[in-house]
């Protein structure tokens, strides 16, 4: 089992050869890598920027899919890869159930999967993070933080799960 500090440096090194990582999602990132659900952006949600919620887009690594080729060989290669994507949803389902379980959380607050792509890609955000898009800035502010803090819960939780596992 690798040490939590070992998957902290992973994650920072992360965000020196891709887009910078928000720094209030670092501990989800940590909590999703210590369970090897990869992730491949994410961001904590800001009003003035494209994303208005907090995500992060989960899909296992695609360097060596090559999307418009269709021979044989590559849709082989793809239905692995689609399956490894399915695997990794259904250890999220698995800590999302284990993390609701004892949570009470209005259901536009709780943090579900989203599909991206046929390919099995998702989305990990909070169900009615989108309603976020319309909100009066007043109201926004409001509620973007109680989805920042629900993510923020479920890093929390992650990384203390593999603590003490």
């Amino acid at each position: 089992m690798k040490s939590l500090q070992t998957i902290k440096k992973e994650v920072l090194k992360l965000n020196k050869t891709t887009q910078p990582i928000d720094p209030d999602i670092f501990d989800l990132l940590v909590g999703l890598r210590a369970f090897n659900i990869p992730t491949q952006g994410s961001c904590f949600g800001h009003k003035e920027r494209a994303w208005t919620f907090p995500f992060a887009d989960i899909r296992a690594n695609d360097s060596h899919i090559l999307y418009d080729d269709y021979s044989k060989k590559m849709v082989k290669i793809k239905k692995t890869w689609i399956r490894e994507n399915v695997a990794i949803q259904k250890k999220l389902i698995d800590l999302l159930t284990e993390f609701y379980n004892t949570r009470k959380v209005e259901y536009k607050y709780r943090i579900s999967l989203h599909t991206m792509i046929d390919w099995a890609w998702v989305r990990l955000k909070c169900t009615g993070a989108d309603l976020l898009l319309d909100m009066p800035l007043k109201t926004f502010k409001k509620e973007l933080l109680i989805y920042q803090n629900e993510m923020k819960t479920f890093g929390s939780f992650l990384i203390n799960k593999y603590q003490n596992a």
